[in-house]
């Protein structure tokens, strides 16, 4: 896989729920109640209301992505603060780093860019790709941190080979993310027709969102 050094001028968030189902079934040979790509608003409900932070980060996944709901970024912002600051392991690590992200972009709430990078941190370190190609926007656009592109581009293309990994073992929201940055030439040569590919397959392999971002990148 090739480094490619352009960076990016403005902000470009990978969407937030996507980072949610490269998680939240792992070692399930099914999906339950709940947890992606099943996700339903009455079960994931049940669940937090239940005091389950798996089911209240997957309610965040509902209202951020406005799966059969209207979008609501402001419920979002808040179930994902409660499991950052109550959730354990994994979920925990995947509450924080897309938090992370919200306040990057200013979802739900005010941008806060020192927020940002210290949760993006924390979802990076702890083995979240996505995270640690949002943490290399920052260092890109020097949001919040002196800009560094050769540091940017060694965080874009470490979430890179994780999202090639992830999607070769049939993990269609990583093939949705691997396509974003073939889109954008970030951490790989941008490729368009390598990003619809990836963008199809994660469609084919039940994960929606990445069924219209198919059809809206462009040819080469």
């Amino acid at each position: 896989m090739k480094l490619n050094g352009s960076s990016q001028t403005a902000w470009r968030s990978f969407p937030v729920f996507a980072l949610f189902a490269l998680a939240l079934v792992a070692g399930r040979a099914e999906a339950a109640e709940c947890e992606a790509p099943n996700l339903e608003l009455s079960q994931c409900t049940a669940r937090c209301d239940r005091g389950d932070m798996v089911g209240c980060v997957n309610l965040a996944v509902i209202y951020t992505s406005g799966i059969g709901v209207e979008r609501n970024d402001v419920e979002a912002f808040r179930l994902l603060t409660l499991a950052c600051e109550r959730a354990e392991g994994k979920t925990r690590i995947h509450a924080c780093a897309t938090l992370g992200g919200m306040y990057a972009s200013g979802r739900g709430t005010g941008k806060d860019y020192q927020q940002s990078l210290r949760l993006l941190g924390i979802g990076c370190d702890g083995g979240i790709p996505n995270a640690c190609a949002n943490l290399g926007l920052h260092y890109a656009n020097g949001l919040g941190v002196t800009a560094d592109q050769e540091k940017a581009n060694a965080l874009y293309l470490r979430a890179a080979r994780d999202f090639q990994r992830d999607c070769d073992a049939n993990r269609p929201s990583s093939c949705a993310l691997l396509g974003g940055l073939y889109e954008f030439g970030q951490g790989v040569p941008r490729d368009l027709s390598i990003a619809r590919s990836l963008f199809e397959k994660a469609c084919r392999g039940g994960w929606k969102p990445a069924c219209a971002r198919a059809a809206q990148v462009p040819s080469n």
